[in-house]
């Protein structure tokens, strides 16, 4: 999958607050197969994609930090995180790393082609 990543911010140690007050830019391409999957999980779970696409354009990287605090700026309680971890991770298109007492580290997955894919 070959995303671009733009920020307005040019630091690379930006985190998810500088998301939200940035005006991030994502241009993509998101695939079109990965939105469809997340949008027709339960709860919050697409809304939990978008951050974790944010994130990782901020970071440049594809596995990314979600703390509880960076998660509440975008309007997800913490169980609801939890959830949406656990749909997009069983849906695949995501991989978490977890260990006790700390943020989950999440890694976003190419998903499988199909018409549409962008």
């Amino acid at each position: 999958m070959n995303t671009r990543f733009t920020s307005t911010n040019k630091d690379q140690s930006t985190n998810l607050k500088s998301c939200r007050q940035s005006g991030i830019s994502l241009t993509g391409p998101i695939p079109q197969s990965w939105i469809r999957i997340a949008a027709h999980l339960p709860g919050k779970s697409l809304h939990l994609g978008l951050v974790i696409w944010c994130a990782a354009s901020m970071n440049r990287n594809r596995s990314v930090s979600i703390s509880n605090v960076d998660a509440l700026g975008f309007g997800l309680e913490r169980n609801a995180k939890y959830r949406a971890l656990d749909w997009l991770e069983q849906a695949g298109l995501i991989a978490v790393q977890r260990k006790l007492g700390c943020s989950p580290v999440v890694t976003l997955l190419a998903v499988g082609g199909g018409h549409g894919d962008q």
